[in-house]
């Protein structure tokens, strides 16, 4: 469903003082445990999501539309940052 503006202001805001909070990076050695190969498959699958966005993993049972919607939420949030990206 479409985002409310006073919900997508909300979201925006919030995650704007989460990048204030949490730089510089907030976790020591972070990027030794990403760089950990028992922790690389864990991030794998970014990987193969942007090298093949169409991809995705078939329908869980029951919900057959599911990734429809996914794809159509995420087109949809994809044209939002790049209109707000564009706008600065």
């Amino acid at each position: 469903m479409p985002w409310r503006m006073d919900e997508l202001e909300h979201v925006i805001e919030s995650l704007a003082r989460l990048h204030e909070l949490l730089t510089p990076c907030p976790v020591p050695d972070l990027g030794q445990v990403v760089d950990d190969p028992g922790y690389i498959s864990e991030f794998a699958w970014w990987s193969r999501l942007r090298a093949d966005p169409s991809a995705l993993e078939p329908p869980p049972p029951g919900l057959p539309t599911l990734r429809a919607f996914q794809d159509a939420q995420g087109r949809a949030a994809r044209r939002m940052l790049a209109e707000r990206l564009g706008n600065r």
